[in-house]
C-alpha cells in the first residue's frame, strides 16, 4: 500500500522518503483510524494534534532510559527537531521497539496468568522508576474525578442505588488519602508495552500524569476485560478474576502494594469504569463503547465491590 503523500513529504524532512511505509495494526485487533506507521524496519512515525504531550512522552522516555527501562525515543529530524508542525498534525518519528504484545484473549489460556503476573510486574518496574521524576505533568486525583463529576453522572445514567453510591464514596474518601501518589503512565495497556524473552519496553507517554499510582495496574488489568469483553458471555467475568488478581501480585512482587491499596482496589476499577461510561454517554459515535463499559460496570458493581486481595 502506498503511503498518502504528505506523509511522504513528512519523512522527507527525517530523509525517510523512500522507505516502505505501513500502518502498525492495532494490538487488540480493533479497527480504528491509525496514527502511527512503520517506516521501515527500523522507525515508527506517529502524528498528534497535541506537540507538548509528545515532547513531554519523549523526555520521559529519556528519562527511563537512564534507569535501564526501554523506551520509544525521538528521531531528530535533518535540521535536529523532534516534531514537525504541518497544520492541525505534529508530526514525530521514534526509534521502533522490539518484542511482541500480549494479546488479552491468550490471556485466559494456558500460562496466562504467569504472562499477566509478568505484565503486572512490568508495570511495578516503570512505577519504580517514574517515581524519581519530577515532570512537568497534570495532576489529577481520581477520586475528585469520579465523586465530582463521572459518579453523578453515571447515577443518572444507569439509576444506580443510592445506597451504592453513598457506600463507595464513604470508602474511597476513608482510603484515598493513604494511596500513594505519583507520576504514572495513565495508559499502560498491554498494547503499549512490548516484550521480548528477558526484558519489556514501554510506550505512548502521552497521557501521563500524577495520580495514585494504584491507577497504572487496575487499569491494565482492566483492559484485558474490556479487549475481551462480549455482553453475551457476561460470566466469563469469572475467568478474568484471576488474570486481575496476576497482575496485582505481579505488581506487588515490584512494587509493593500497601495494605489500603489492597483494599481500594474495588474503587479504582469502578472509579475508572466509571469516568470512561461518563466520557462516552454524550458521543454518539462511542455509542456502543458506553453500552459495553456501562455493563461492565454493572458487572464490576456486583462482583468486585465485594473484593477481597487474598
Amino acid at each position: 500500500m502506498e503511503p498518502p503523500l504528505d506523509l511522504i513529504s513528512v519523512l522527507a524532512r527525517w530523509g525517510l522518503e523512500n522507505e516502505p511505509v505501513q500502518p502498525v495494526p492495532d494490538p487488540a485487533g480493533i479497527a480504528r483510524e491509525t496514527n502511527v506507521w512503520f517506516v521501515g524496519d527500523r522507525f515508527v512515525l506517529k502524528r498528534s494534534e497535541d506537540g507538548e504531550k509528545l515532547r513531554r512522552s519523549f523526555t520521559l522516555a529519556r528519562l527511563l532510559e537512564a534507569q535501564g527501562i526501554e523506551a520509544a525515543l525521538a528521531v531528530p529530524a535533518g535540521d535536529g527537531s523532534e516534531l514537525l508542525c504541518d497544520g492541525e498534525w505534529v508530526y514525530c518519528v521514534m526509534k521502533r521497539l522490539r518484542g511482541s504484545h500480549l494479546r488479552s484473549r491468550e490471556l485466559y489460556g494456558p500460562g496466562g496468568e504467569e504472562q499477566a503476573e509478568r505484565l503486572g510486574e512490568a508495570i511495578g518496574r516503570l512505577s519504580l522508576a517514574l517515581r524519581a521524576f519530577d515532570a512537568p505533568v497534570a495532576k489529577n486525583d481520581l477520586f475528585a474525578t469520579v465523586t465530582g463529576w463521572a459518579l453523578p453522572r453515571v447515577r443518572e445514567l444507569l439509576d444506580l442505588p443510592d445506597s451504592f453510591c453513598t457506600a463507595y464514596t464513604e470508602r474511597f474518601a476513608r482510603l484515598n488519602p493513604l494511596l500513594p501518589r505519583q507520576l504514572i503512565h495513565r495508559d499502560p495497556n498491554p498494547g503499549n508495552i512490548l516484550f521480548t524473552e528477558k526484558s519489556c519496553a514501554f510506550f505512548d507517554f502521552d497521557l501521563c500524569e500524577e495520580n495514585i499510582r494504584l491507577f497504572d495496574p487496575v487499569y491494565a488489568a482492566g483492559s484485558i476485560l474490556s479487549e475481551t469483553f462480549d455482553e453475551e458471555k457476561t460470566h466469563e467475568l469469572a475467568r478474568w478474576l484471576p488474570l486481575l488478581r496476576a497482575v496485582l501480585r505481579g505488581y506487588d512482587t515490584a512494587a509493593p502494594l500497601t495494605p489500603e491499596e489492597k483494599a481500594a482496589v474495588p474503587c479504582v476499577m469502578l472509579g475508572i469504569e466509571c469516568v470512561f461510561v461518563a466520557w462516552c454517554a454524550d458521543q454518539p459515535s462511542l455509542r456502543p463503547l458506553f453500552e459495553a463499559s456501562a455493563s461492565m460496570l454493572r458487572m464490576f458493581r456486583e462482583k468486585l465491590w465485594e473484593w477481597e486481595e487474598a
